[in-house]
Protein backbone atom coordinates (compact mmCIF):
# COMPACT_ATOMS: atom_id res chain seq x y z
CA UNK A 1 0.00 0.00 0.00
CA UNK A 2 1.27 3.48 -0.86
CA UNK A 3 0.41 6.15 1.69
CA UNK A 4 0.34 9.76 0.45
CA UNK A 5 -1.28 13.02 1.46
CA UNK A 6 -3.85 14.66 -0.83
CA UNK A 7 -2.74 16.97 -3.62
CA UNK A 8 0.38 17.19 -5.76
CA UNK A 9 3.65 19.06 -5.59
CA UNK A 10 3.60 21.67 -8.35
CA UNK A 11 5.36 24.85 -7.22
CA UNK A 12 9.17 24.56 -7.20
CA UNK A 13 9.47 27.34 -4.62
CA UNK A 14 7.27 25.54 -2.13
CA UNK A 15 8.18 21.98 -3.05
CA UNK A 16 10.46 21.32 -0.08
CA UNK A 17 7.88 22.74 2.36
CA UNK A 18 5.07 20.72 0.78
CA UNK A 19 7.06 17.50 0.93
CA UNK A 20 8.04 18.17 4.54
CA UNK A 21 4.38 18.77 5.44
CA UNK A 22 3.34 15.52 3.74
CA UNK A 23 5.72 13.53 5.92
CA UNK A 24 3.27 14.14 8.78
CA UNK A 25 0.76 11.89 7.00
CA UNK A 26 3.09 8.91 6.94
CA UNK A 27 2.52 5.94 9.29
CA UNK A 28 3.90 6.17 12.82
CA UNK A 29 5.90 3.52 14.60
CA UNK A 30 3.89 1.20 16.89
CA UNK A 31 3.06 2.92 20.19
CA UNK A 32 4.84 0.17 22.12
CA UNK A 33 8.12 1.06 20.38
CA UNK A 34 7.75 4.73 21.24
CA UNK A 35 7.13 3.78 24.88
CA UNK A 36 10.08 1.38 24.84
CA UNK A 37 12.41 4.11 23.55
CA UNK A 38 11.23 6.41 26.35
CA UNK A 39 11.85 3.93 29.18
CA UNK A 40 15.25 2.94 27.78
CA UNK A 41 16.34 6.53 28.35
CA UNK A 42 15.80 5.93 32.07
CA UNK A 43 18.83 4.31 33.71
CA UNK A 44 16.54 2.83 36.38
CA UNK A 45 14.65 0.71 33.84
CA UNK A 46 14.89 -3.04 34.50
CA UNK A 47 14.61 -6.06 32.22
CA UNK A 48 11.20 -6.76 33.81
CA UNK A 49 10.04 -3.22 32.90
CA UNK A 50 11.03 -3.81 29.28
CA UNK A 51 9.31 -7.19 29.18
CA UNK A 52 6.04 -5.70 30.50
CA UNK A 53 6.07 -3.10 27.71
CA UNK A 54 7.01 -5.41 24.84
CA UNK A 55 4.51 -8.05 26.02
CA UNK A 56 1.67 -5.67 25.07
CA UNK A 57 2.52 -6.26 21.38
CA UNK A 58 2.76 -10.02 20.84
CA UNK A 59 3.78 -9.67 17.18
CA UNK A 60 6.68 -7.35 18.05
CA UNK A 61 7.71 -9.59 20.94
CA UNK A 62 7.78 -12.63 18.65
CA UNK A 63 9.94 -10.85 16.09
CA UNK A 64 12.37 -9.61 18.75
CA UNK A 65 12.72 -13.14 20.11
CA UNK A 66 13.23 -14.50 16.61
CA UNK A 67 16.05 -12.02 16.02
CA UNK A 68 17.58 -12.71 19.44
CA UNK A 69 17.70 -16.40 18.49
CA UNK A 70 19.21 -15.69 15.07
CA UNK A 71 22.58 -17.31 14.26
CA UNK A 72 23.97 -13.77 14.30
CA UNK A 73 23.26 -13.45 18.07
CA UNK A 74 22.50 -16.92 19.40
CA UNK A 75 24.42 -18.24 22.38
CA UNK A 76 24.48 -21.70 23.91
CA UNK A 77 20.83 -21.57 25.04
CA UNK A 78 17.77 -20.36 23.16
CA UNK A 79 16.15 -17.09 24.27
CA UNK A 80 12.57 -17.74 25.40
CA UNK A 81 11.56 -14.46 27.05
CA UNK A 82 12.08 -10.75 26.46
CA UNK A 83 13.78 -10.52 29.87
CA UNK A 84 16.24 -13.19 28.72
CA UNK A 85 16.72 -11.28 25.47
CA UNK A 86 17.67 -8.20 27.49
CA UNK A 87 20.25 -10.29 29.37
CA UNK A 88 21.58 -11.77 26.14
CA UNK A 89 21.69 -8.61 24.07
CA UNK A 90 21.87 -5.79 26.60
CA UNK A 91 19.41 -2.90 26.74
CA UNK A 92 20.98 -0.77 24.03
CA UNK A 93 21.30 -3.63 21.57
CA UNK A 94 17.70 -4.65 22.34
CA UNK A 95 16.64 -1.08 21.59
CA UNK A 96 18.31 -1.26 18.18
CA UNK A 97 16.80 -4.69 17.50
CA UNK A 98 13.32 -3.35 18.40
CA UNK A 99 13.80 -0.31 16.16
CA UNK A 100 14.94 -2.57 13.31
CA UNK A 101 11.93 -4.88 13.42
CA UNK A 102 9.45 -2.02 13.99
CA UNK A 103 10.75 0.24 11.22
CA UNK A 104 10.91 -2.54 8.64
CA UNK A 105 7.28 -3.35 9.32
CA UNK A 106 6.27 0.29 8.97
CA UNK A 107 8.38 1.02 5.89
CA UNK A 108 6.79 -1.79 3.88
CA UNK A 109 3.67 0.40 3.78
CA UNK A 110 5.51 2.99 1.68
CA UNK A 111 5.98 2.95 -2.10
CA UNK A 112 5.30 0.22 -4.66
CA UNK A 113 6.84 -3.22 -4.99
CA UNK A 114 9.61 -2.28 -7.44
CA UNK A 115 10.79 0.66 -5.32
CA UNK A 116 10.60 -1.47 -2.17
CA UNK A 117 12.69 -4.18 -3.84
CA UNK A 118 15.44 -1.73 -4.82
CA UNK A 119 15.40 -0.15 -1.39
CA UNK A 120 15.69 -3.40 0.57
CA UNK A 121 18.38 -4.84 -1.70
CA UNK A 122 20.57 -1.88 -0.82
CA UNK A 123 19.42 -1.35 2.78
CA UNK A 124 19.87 -4.97 3.89
CA UNK A 125 23.36 -5.16 2.43
CA UNK A 126 24.46 -1.79 3.82
CA UNK A 127 23.12 -2.66 7.29
CA UNK A 128 24.78 -6.09 7.31
CA UNK A 129 28.06 -4.72 5.99
CA UNK A 130 27.98 -1.89 8.56
CA UNK A 131 27.60 -4.44 11.36
CA UNK A 132 30.50 -6.54 9.98
CA UNK A 133 32.68 -3.42 9.77
CA UNK A 134 31.67 -2.38 13.30
CA UNK A 135 32.75 -5.75 14.71
CA UNK A 136 36.06 -5.43 12.83
CA UNK A 137 36.61 -1.95 14.25
CA UNK A 138 35.83 -3.11 17.81
CA UNK A 139 32.88 -0.74 18.12
CA UNK A 140 31.15 -1.62 21.42
CA UNK A 141 27.59 -1.62 19.96
CA UNK A 142 27.62 -2.95 16.39
CA UNK A 143 23.82 -2.82 16.19
CA UNK A 144 23.86 1.00 16.12
CA UNK A 145 25.52 1.16 12.67
CA UNK A 146 23.31 -1.77 11.62
CA UNK A 147 20.13 0.25 12.27
CA UNK A 148 21.64 3.35 10.69
CA UNK A 149 22.62 1.32 7.62
CA UNK A 150 19.13 -0.14 7.42
CA UNK A 151 17.56 3.33 7.41
CA UNK A 152 20.24 5.46 5.72
CA UNK A 153 18.29 5.80 2.45
CA UNK A 154 14.81 5.83 3.99
CA UNK A 155 14.34 9.26 2.43
CA UNK A 156 14.04 7.59 -0.98
CA UNK A 157 10.96 5.70 0.21
CA UNK A 158 9.57 8.89 1.73
CA UNK A 159 9.97 10.80 -1.53
CA UNK A 160 8.35 7.96 -3.48
CA UNK A 161 5.39 7.99 -1.06
CA UNK A 162 4.75 11.72 -0.70
CA UNK A 163 5.77 12.92 -4.18
CA UNK A 164 5.02 9.98 -6.52
CA UNK A 165 4.80 12.04 -9.72
CA UNK A 166 8.10 13.78 -9.03
CA UNK A 167 9.65 10.45 -8.12
CA UNK A 168 8.60 8.89 -11.41
CA UNK A 169 10.14 11.86 -13.21
CA UNK A 170 13.28 11.45 -11.13
CA UNK A 171 13.60 7.80 -12.18
CA UNK A 172 13.59 8.91 -15.83
CA UNK A 173 16.85 10.82 -15.25
CA UNK A 174 19.98 8.85 -16.25
CA UNK A 175 21.23 7.12 -13.06
CA UNK A 176 24.63 8.83 -13.13
CA UNK A 177 22.93 12.26 -13.05
CA UNK A 178 20.40 11.60 -10.26
CA UNK A 179 22.50 12.58 -7.23
CA UNK A 180 23.26 16.03 -8.63
CA UNK A 181 19.65 16.64 -9.75
CA UNK A 182 17.75 15.28 -6.75
CA UNK A 183 17.31 18.66 -5.07
CA UNK A 184 16.14 20.35 -8.29
CA UNK A 185 13.39 17.73 -8.66
CA UNK A 186 12.17 17.56 -5.05
CA UNK A 187 13.43 20.78 -3.47
CA UNK A 188 15.16 18.60 -0.87
CA UNK A 189 17.35 15.49 -0.68
CA UNK A 190 16.69 11.96 0.52
CA UNK A 191 19.11 12.29 3.50
CA UNK A 192 17.32 15.42 4.76
CA UNK A 193 13.78 14.13 4.32
CA UNK A 194 14.71 10.72 5.71
CA UNK A 195 16.11 12.34 8.83
CA UNK A 196 12.89 14.33 9.19
CA UNK A 197 10.82 11.14 9.26
CA UNK A 198 13.08 9.54 11.88
CA UNK A 199 12.83 12.65 14.07
CA UNK A 200 9.07 12.46 13.68
CA UNK A 201 9.31 8.89 14.95
CA UNK A 202 11.32 10.15 17.97
CA UNK A 203 14.25 7.90 17.14
CA UNK A 204 17.59 8.66 18.82
CA UNK A 205 19.24 11.83 17.59
CA UNK A 206 22.54 10.14 16.60
CA UNK A 207 20.56 7.87 14.26
CA UNK A 208 18.73 10.84 12.72
CA UNK A 209 22.00 12.74 12.28
CA UNK A 210 23.69 9.71 10.74
CA UNK A 211 20.95 9.38 8.13
CA UNK A 212 21.15 13.09 7.35
CA UNK A 213 24.95 13.14 7.07
CA UNK A 214 25.87 9.88 5.33
CA UNK A 215 26.77 11.64 2.07
CA UNK A 216 28.43 14.65 3.74
CA UNK A 217 32.15 14.31 2.98
CA UNK A 218 33.25 16.68 5.76
CA UNK A 219 31.38 14.63 8.37
CA UNK A 220 32.22 11.10 7.22
CA UNK A 221 35.95 11.91 6.99
CA UNK A 222 36.11 13.61 10.40
CA UNK A 223 36.65 12.00 13.83
CA UNK A 224 33.23 13.33 14.88
CA UNK A 225 31.21 10.10 14.72
CA UNK A 226 32.66 6.68 13.81
CA UNK A 227 29.15 5.27 13.29
CA UNK A 228 28.46 7.74 10.48
CA UNK A 229 31.83 6.86 8.94
CA UNK A 230 31.08 3.12 9.22
CA UNK A 231 27.71 3.46 7.51
CA UNK A 232 29.16 5.70 4.81
CA UNK A 233 31.91 3.14 4.17
CA UNK A 234 29.39 0.28 3.99
CA UNK A 235 27.35 2.40 1.56
CA UNK A 236 30.46 2.87 -0.59
CA UNK A 237 31.34 -0.83 -0.52
CA UNK A 238 27.91 -1.60 -1.94
CA UNK A 239 29.16 -0.05 -5.19
CA UNK A 240 31.66 -2.84 -5.85
CA UNK A 241 30.43 -5.00 -8.72
CA UNK A 242 27.15 -3.08 -8.98
CA UNK A 243 25.79 -0.53 -11.41
CA UNK A 244 24.32 2.18 -9.21
CA UNK A 245 23.53 5.87 -9.01
CA UNK A 246 25.17 6.60 -5.68
CA UNK A 247 27.22 9.83 -5.46
CA UNK A 248 30.82 9.62 -6.66
CA UNK A 249 33.59 9.79 -4.09
CA UNK A 250 37.27 10.47 -4.52
CA UNK A 251 39.95 8.00 -3.48
CA UNK A 252 41.01 10.40 -0.72
CA UNK A 253 37.48 10.48 0.75
CA UNK A 254 37.22 6.69 0.57
CA UNK A 255 40.53 6.05 2.31
CA UNK A 256 39.97 8.71 4.97
CA UNK A 257 36.49 7.38 5.72
CA UNK A 258 37.91 3.87 6.19
CA UNK A 259 40.56 5.30 8.53
CA UNK A 260 37.95 7.19 10.59
CA UNK A 261 35.86 4.01 10.79
CA UNK A 262 38.96 2.12 12.01
CA UNK A 263 38.63 -0.42 9.19
CA UNK A 264 41.95 -1.55 7.65
CA UNK A 265 41.97 -1.57 3.86
CA UNK A 266 43.90 -4.84 3.77
CA UNK A 267 40.86 -6.57 5.31
CA UNK A 268 38.26 -5.30 2.83
CA UNK A 269 37.97 -8.47 0.71
CA UNK A 270 37.44 -10.70 3.76
CA UNK A 271 34.95 -8.28 5.28
CA UNK A 272 32.97 -8.13 2.03
CA UNK A 273 32.81 -11.92 1.92
CA UNK A 274 31.64 -11.97 5.54
CA UNK A 275 28.85 -9.49 4.72
CA UNK A 276 27.89 -11.52 1.65
CA UNK A 277 27.47 -14.57 3.85
CA UNK A 278 25.22 -12.82 6.39
CA UNK A 279 22.90 -10.62 4.36
CA UNK A 280 20.30 -13.27 3.55
CA UNK A 281 20.14 -14.21 7.24
CA UNK A 282 19.43 -10.54 7.96
CA UNK A 283 16.59 -10.61 5.43
CA UNK A 284 15.08 -13.69 7.08
CA UNK A 285 15.50 -12.25 10.57
CA UNK A 286 13.68 -9.05 9.63
CA UNK A 287 11.07 -10.96 7.61
CA UNK A 288 11.48 -8.83 4.49
CA UNK A 289 9.20 -10.31 1.84
CA UNK A 290 9.57 -10.18 -1.92
CA UNK A 291 12.42 -10.83 -4.32
CA UNK A 292 15.27 -9.28 -2.35
CA UNK A 293 17.60 -12.26 -2.06
CA UNK A 294 21.27 -11.31 -2.22
CA UNK A 295 23.66 -12.84 -4.73
CA UNK A 296 27.39 -12.52 -4.10
CA UNK A 297 29.55 -11.69 -7.14
CA UNK A 298 30.03 -14.72 -9.37
CA UNK A 299 33.69 -15.62 -9.86
CA UNK A 300 34.97 -15.06 -13.38
CA UNK A 301 35.16 -18.01 -15.76
CA UNK A 302 38.90 -17.43 -15.75
CA UNK A 303 40.76 -15.27 -13.22
CA UNK A 304 42.69 -12.52 -14.99
CA UNK A 305 46.14 -11.18 -14.16
CA UNK A 306 45.84 -7.45 -13.55
CA UNK A 307 48.72 -5.07 -12.80
CA UNK A 308 48.12 -1.92 -10.75
CA UNK A 309 50.49 0.86 -11.74
CA UNK A 310 50.55 2.99 -8.60
CA UNK A 311 53.07 3.92 -5.93
CA UNK A 312 50.36 4.97 -3.45
CA UNK A 313 50.12 2.26 -0.76
CA UNK A 314 46.41 2.79 0.00
CA UNK A 315 45.47 2.74 -3.70
CA UNK A 316 47.53 -0.41 -4.29
CA UNK A 317 45.93 -2.15 -1.29
CA UNK A 318 42.43 -1.05 -2.28
CA UNK A 319 42.78 -2.36 -5.84
CA UNK A 320 44.33 -5.61 -4.63
CA UNK A 321 41.39 -6.14 -2.26
CA UNK A 322 38.67 -5.23 -4.78
CA UNK A 323 40.13 -7.23 -7.64
CA UNK A 324 40.83 -10.19 -5.34
CA UNK A 325 37.25 -10.05 -4.06
CA UNK A 326 36.04 -10.24 -7.67
CA UNK A 327 38.23 -13.31 -8.24
CA UNK A 328 41.21 -11.86 -10.11
CA UNK A 329 44.96 -12.00 -9.49
CA UNK A 330 46.92 -8.81 -8.91
CA UNK A 331 50.39 -8.67 -10.48
CA UNK A 332 52.95 -6.75 -8.37
CA UNK A 333 54.16 -3.56 -10.02
CA UNK A 334 57.81 -4.68 -10.00
CA UNK A 335 56.89 -7.95 -11.72
CA UNK A 336 54.97 -6.06 -14.39
CA UNK A 337 57.87 -3.68 -15.05
CA UNK A 338 60.26 -6.63 -15.47
CA UNK A 339 57.88 -8.51 -17.79
CA UNK A 340 54.91 -6.51 -19.16
CA UNK A 341 53.46 -9.60 -20.85
CA UNK A 342 52.41 -11.12 -17.48
CA UNK A 343 49.56 -8.59 -17.17
CA UNK A 344 46.36 -9.01 -19.16
CA UNK A 345 45.21 -5.57 -18.00
CA UNK A 346 47.06 -2.61 -16.51
CA UNK A 347 45.25 -0.15 -14.22
CA UNK A 348 47.13 3.16 -14.09
CA UNK A 349 46.80 5.58 -11.21
CA UNK A 350 46.86 9.07 -12.80
CA UNK A 351 48.19 10.67 -9.60
CA UNK A 352 51.63 9.19 -10.31
CA UNK A 353 51.86 10.58 -13.83
CA UNK A 354 54.51 13.14 -12.84
CA UNK A 355 56.51 10.50 -10.95
CA UNK A 356 56.58 7.76 -13.58
CA UNK A 357 60.07 6.48 -14.38
CA UNK A 358 61.29 5.32 -17.79
CA UNK A 359 61.01 1.60 -17.02
CA UNK A 360 57.36 1.88 -16.00
CA UNK A 361 56.55 4.08 -18.99
CA UNK A 362 58.14 1.53 -21.33
CA UNK A 363 56.22 -1.32 -19.70
CA UNK A 364 52.93 0.56 -20.02
CA UNK A 365 53.52 1.40 -23.66
CA UNK A 366 54.26 -2.26 -24.29
CA UNK A 367 50.72 -3.04 -23.02
CA UNK A 368 48.99 0.08 -24.35
CA UNK A 369 46.12 -1.94 -25.82
CA UNK A 370 45.36 -3.26 -22.32
CA UNK A 371 45.84 -0.02 -20.42
CA UNK A 372 43.13 1.83 -18.48
CA UNK A 373 43.02 4.76 -16.06
CA UNK A 374 41.73 4.48 -12.49
CA UNK A 375 39.06 7.02 -11.56
CA UNK A 376 40.49 8.51 -8.37
CA UNK A 377 38.60 11.82 -8.66
CA UNK A 378 34.93 12.70 -9.12
CA UNK A 379 35.61 13.67 -12.72
CA UNK A 380 37.69 11.07 -14.62
CA UNK A 381 41.11 12.23 -15.81
CA UNK A 382 41.49 11.90 -19.58
CA UNK A 383 44.79 10.42 -20.69
CA UNK A 384 45.93 10.09 -24.28
CA UNK A 385 48.27 7.46 -25.68
CA UNK A 386 49.30 8.11 -29.26
CA UNK A 387 46.44 10.59 -29.53
CA UNK A 388 43.74 8.18 -28.32
CA UNK A 389 41.99 8.48 -24.94
CA UNK A 390 42.44 5.57 -22.57
CA UNK A 391 39.35 3.91 -21.11
CA UNK A 392 38.77 4.20 -17.38
CA UNK A 393 38.04 1.83 -14.50
CA UNK A 394 35.87 3.00 -11.61
CA UNK A 395 37.20 3.26 -8.08
CA UNK A 396 34.54 0.65 -7.23
CA UNK A 397 35.09 -1.83 -10.08
CA UNK A 398 32.53 -4.24 -11.47
CA UNK A 399 32.97 -7.55 -13.26
CA UNK A 400 31.24 -6.08 -16.32
CA UNK A 401 33.68 -3.16 -16.47
CA UNK A 402 36.66 -5.48 -16.29
CA UNK A 403 35.18 -7.76 -18.93
CA UNK A 404 34.74 -4.90 -21.39
CA UNK A 405 38.30 -3.67 -20.81
CA UNK A 406 39.71 -7.15 -21.31
CA UNK A 407 37.74 -7.68 -24.54
CA UNK A 408 39.12 -4.57 -26.22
Amino acid sequence: MTTTAPGATTCPRNKAEEIAARVKYLPSLPAVVEKLLMVLDDFNTSAADIERIVATDSALAARILKLANSPLYKGVESVGTISHAVTRLGMWKLRDVAVSVATTGTLTELADEAIQRDYWHHALYTATCARVLAVESDLPLPEAPFVSGLLHDVGALVLAAVAPQDFRRYLEIPPAERPSREESVFGTTHPRIGSRLLRQWNLPRPLCDGVRMHHNEQVITSPRDPIVSLVALADMLWKINRDNHEPRFTAEVLFTTAQRANVPLERIAELLKAADGQVDQTRRDLEIAGDVSFLAPRPPARPRRIATATDHPATATWLEQCLGYLGHQVVPLATFVDDPSVAELVVFDPTMLSRMDCDLEAAMLARKSRLCVLETEKEPVEMLVEGKPLPSLGLFPTQDELGKLLRR
